[in-house]
């Protein structure tokens, strides 16, 4: 019984390869444009750090315009973040990233952000970096996502530390813009009304005999309201001034060393 089974898989077994040997016979071309395929869809995704698109030894004219201008703004990025100068490298690193999505990009603009203190865009670039490339060591990976951690702490301290407006200036803009918008109310129509005829005279075509002289009265309650409506308008919205620690959270994340 044992030995009718073995010759059954064994047939076929031997019918499967002679079956895929004969397609490819056959059906070569397709099986030749098979890897190719697969090739272009691995070279149509984006590289760690670009370096098959920037070679040093390449020799000159065979980069595309749009090739040479990636490679020169992310080594321009890359040398302004070796040498410490962080915007200038956010900057050409993000012009590169237009150009050719590398994901490496990302990675470093995230860091650049956390040097600046920059903490929520540090987050979102570190995330999308994450999220984007699939070959990432587990090791970098882990360091990263504890980096985002991190970041996602010190950013629920710092919205938990922001001042707010005391709620004595919120009541106060809001009186002083309710007395300002009374002022306006019967100013306006008071200056809407002057020289108008308070009575139709009793001939018809004749000259009004008597007209409203309200200008004064129109000026003293629009100027006070408006003055009183930037006012309210100023209190309310008036930010609030933090007093300056002698090491901040932004100051420290500066001067972190990776």
């Amino acid at each position: 019984m044992y030995r009718t089974i073995h010759q059954h898989i064994s047939r076929g077994l031997r019918l499967t390869l002679c079956g895929t040997v004969l397609f490819s016979m056959i059906g070569g071309t397709s099986a030749q444009n098979l890897p190719s395929a697969v090739v272009q869809q691995h070279q149509a995704r984006p590289q760690s750090e670009g370096t098959q698109l920037c070679d040093d030894n390449a020799e000159e004219g065979t980069e595309s315009e749009e090739q040479h201008s990636f490679c020169q703004h992310r080594r321009q990025g890359l040398a302004f973040y070796d040498a410490q100068r962080y915007r200038e490298a956010i900057d050409e690193l993000t012009l590169a990233y237009r150009i050719y999505p590398a994901p490496r990009i990302l990675y470093k603009i995230g860091y650049a952000h956390r040097k600046l203190g920059d903490l929520r865009e540090a987050r979102q670039f570190l995330s999308m970096f994450l999220s984007v490339d699939a070959t990432i060591p587990t090791d970098q990976r882990r360091k990263i996502e504890a980096t985002l951690l991190d970041l996602q702490q010190q950013i629920s301290q710092m919205e938990k530390s922001a001042p707010s407006r005391p709620r004595w200036r919120l009541g106060v803009g809001a009186g002083l813009n309710g007395a300002g918008a009374i002022l306006l109310g019967f100013g306006i129509p008071a200056l809407a009304v002057d020289s108008s005829c308070v009575r139709s005279p009793a001939i018809p075509g004749a000259q009004c005999p008597d007209l409203f002289q309200t200008t004064t009265i129109g000026r003293g309650l629009v100027v006070p309201g408006a003055l009183l409506m930037v006012a309210g308008t100023l209190t309310a919205a008036w930010p609030v001034i933090k007093r300056s620690e002698p090491s901040s959270s932004r100051q420290q994340i500066a001067m972190r060393k990776e």
